[in-house]
């Protein structure tokens, strides 16, 4: 496994948090995006990277996956959504979005929200996964828009 990211050309933070262990459901991978150009990106990026591992780590082995990861993501969003609202003048309206592959056996599960995609890399190609869960791709999927 390896990891790369870089800040680009438009933001002076980069809000990229990423985690990956040997859980006891399987091989995990996260990779966390803070919404960019809010306040606290950085932060909720790092609590939701690390939420999700945390969460996923500590399931028991039995837990079917649609479940845990469903569980990882609600008690991950509750705890960057609190802190969020806590007052804390850094982090106001904080949010990020996140892609979890948990590779179990001989299946590969993906999980995300927001506008963080999975792509599978075969023969030299990239296939997208996932479909962004955005206003623009809704708009797209009602034919106000095109891509």
């Amino acid at each position: 496994m390896g990891a790369l990211s870089e800040t680009g050309p438009v933001r002076e933070e980069n809000q990229d948090r990423m985690c990956g262990r040997q859980a006891k459901l399987g091989q995990l991978y996260v990779v966390a995006d803070g919404m960019g150009g809010h306040k606290g990106g950085g932060r909720a990026a790092e609590l939701t990277a690390e939420g999700l591992c945390h969460h996923l780590n500590e399931t028991p082995p039995d837990t079917r996956i649609t479940v845990a990861l469903k569980q990882a993501f609600d008690q991950t969003n509750q705890i960057v959504y609190e802190k969020a609202h806590s007052g804390d003048p850094q982090t106001p309206g904080m949010g990020s979005t996140a892609v979890v592959l948990l590779i179990s056996g001989q299946a590969a599960h993906i999980a995300h929200v927001g506008d963080s995609r999975a792509y599978l890399y075969r023969k030299g190609r990239l296939h997208l996964l996932t479909t962004d869960h955005t206003k623009a791709r809704q708009m797209m999927d009602a034919g106000i828009l095109t891509p």
